[in-house]
């Protein structure tokens, strides 16, 4: 593994020195579709799993649907596998296609939720019984002031660096972006109810690269003042 295989979050926001600036938009976006999606699911859907899991889940289908998408357009233009310009053009295509995935999944959980809704108003009858969000958590879903920070994008954000250290790479989880109360709103919410989350603390790294050159260990967005890039 090189000193590039690492990718920094500041909260949603994805950069790397081995992605360029419209890969690391487009994992940007990803981890945005996949906090609303987080939003969704506790608006429409009863806590049967964890936040984290129902995330995780959505991310799962959505990278096995891009992935074969991508392979069936190499295919279909003759594009050789492995090969340079086919792998650095599908980061941004997987990323995009993810999210545009995940967008759908959203807007059909909640087209799902209005006709079942209606449904139930038309022949006047209740849905079953089923295990409801804490009313904390269902609070922050309709709150949508803060949503680049909240907790929400806190998991999305958890879920995408798994997808990145399945493939090899360090991952640092930063927190600039976010203002002390925003944390400790977040820190609340998993102290409280971390079972029903999924998250058993505020996971952030803030991992160090040992320099080469010095000897020093450094943050990766200081690697290449250290002569390690």
């Amino acid at each position: 593994m090189s000193s590039t295989d690492y990718v920094e979050f500041d909260v949603g926001k994805a950069k790397s020195q081995g992605l360029t600036t419209a890969e690391e938009s487009a994992y940007s976006e990803l981890v945005r579709s996949l906090s609303s999606f987080g939003r969704a699911v506790v608006k429409h859907l009863p806590s049967q799993i964890t936040l984290l899991q129902y995330v995780q889940e959505a991310f799962e289908d959505a990278e096995k649907t891009a992935s074969a998408e991508l392979h069936l357009e190499d295919v279909a233009t003759g594009s050789v596998n492995g090969s340079t310009a086919v792998a650095v053009a599908n980061k941004q295509n997987f990323a995009a296609k993810a999210a545009r995935i995940i967008v759908a999944k959203s807007k059909r959980l909640k087209q799902h939720a209005r006709r079942a809704k209606h449904r139930a108003q038309q022949n006047n009858t209740k849905g079953r019984e089923q295990p409801e969000w804490p009313a904390a958590i269902k609070q922050n879903a309709e709150d949508i002031s803060q949503w680049q920070q909240d907790l929400f994008m806190h998991v999305a954000m958890l879920v995408v660096s798994e997808h990145f250290e399945s493939k090899g790479m360090l991952v640092n989880r930063t927190d600039d972006s976010r203002g002390k109360q925003q944390r400790k709103q977040i820190k609340k919410h998993i102290h409280f109810h971390g079972d029903t989350i999924g998250v058993a603390a505020f996971e952030l790294k803030g991992f160090a690269l040992m320099s080469r050159a010095t000897g020093l260990m450094v943050k990766p967005s200081e690697a290449s003042q250290f002569g390690m890039l």
